[in-house]
Order: structure tokens, then sequence, then C-alpha cells
């Protein structure tokens, strides 16, 4: 009986090893509060759906893609608010459109968008190539230093 223990329970195991979820923030309808000089730092992707939002009067590091599946433009706070979108080509897309204010693309290589993209601040590519496609980032901000 032991070695057929033993047996079943490697072959789970090694059947395991190859299994691994990405890790990420999942917003399911909360409204997640960022304020105070408060920084969220989410090492993983960032998918909110079911009306979740998020009110960043602050900053918010993403370490991977950006998804917006809920029916709303994912932030609350309008006029404030840095997110930074990190990693390994990180993706900007989902069902529904988001609409940042301070938008910082810093990824090691080239972001993406799947998505049209708005942002009412700033654009910040820092020389790195942002593939959009077919799809147009509008930037509302008259300012000629909004996007650099």
């Amino acid at each position: 009986m032991k070695p057929y223990f033993f047996l079943v329970l490697a072959i789970f195991a090694a059947a395991s090893i190859g299994y691994s979820q990405t890790p990420m923030w999942h917003n399911q309808g909360a409204l997640v509060a960022i304020h105070d000089s408060a920084t969220v730092y989410v090492r993983g992707d960032f998918l909110n759906e079911r009306d979740g939002e998020v009110d960043n009067r602050s900053a918010l590091y993403v370490v991977g893609d950006w998804t917006n599946n809920a029916s709303n433009e994912a932030f609350r706070s309008r006029g404030e608010g840095i997110v930074h979108l990190q990693g390994n080509t990180p993706t900007i897309g989902g069902r529904s459109t988001t609409r940042f204010y301070d938008l910082r693309l810093e990824q090691d290589s080239t972001a993406r968008a799947t998505i049209d993209v708005y942002v009412d601040g700033f654009l910040r590519l820092n020389t790195q190539a942002f593939f959009v496609d077919t799809h147009t980032v509008y930037v509302y901000n008259a300012d000629l230093g909004a996007v650099t």
C-alpha cells in the first residue's frame, strides 16, 4: 500500500508543478481607495470586474496587464492619480475602456493596447514603444508636454 500511495502522490506533485496561477489583483465590484500619499503595488495583473472602481488620488503600480471588464471606465477620481504600468510587454485591454489621468509606461519592452485608451492628464511613454494596432489613444490635455 505504501508504494502505491507514494506513486500517486508523486504523479500528483509532478502534474501540479506545471500549473501555476498568475498573481493578480482581482477587483470584483469593490471601491478601492488610494489616498493620502499611499502607494499600491500589484506584482501581477490588475483585473477590474463587476462594476469595480478605483478612487486613485496617489500612485498605483501594476507589474503586468491592465484589464477592465467592468461597465465603467475603472477610475472614479478625476484630475489626479498616477498609474505606473511596468513589467514585460504589458497590455491594456478588457471589454470596457479605461480612462486614466496620468499613465506612465515603464515596461521592459513594448506595451500594447487591445482597446482604445483614454488619458485626461499625462501620457508618459518614457522612450518605450506603445503598439495600439487599430485602436486609438486619446489624450485630452492640451498642454504640449502632456505626452512625453
